[in-house]
């Protein structure tokens, strides 16, 4: 059983490390839900391009 909790706790240390540093293990790509579309077909057409982005959570950056 120790071995087990400290191999998880090396494995949790190791993901922190490579979220930290930028590196993705999996990549999940989700499709817009209609709600997200207007809102990026809103701010294409207000001319904010890029600017505005919409991320899978739904949140809006």
């Amino acid at each position: 059983m120790v071995d087990e909790l400290e191999q998880f706790q090396q494995d949790l240390l190791e993901s922190v490390r490579q979220m930290k540093a930028g590196e993705a293990a999996r990549v999940t790509q989700m499709p817009l839900s209609a709600a997200e579309e207007q809102s990026v077909e809103a701010s294409s057409t207000l001319g904010l391009g890029n600017q505005v982005a919409i991320d899978s959570a739904g949140s809006v950056s």
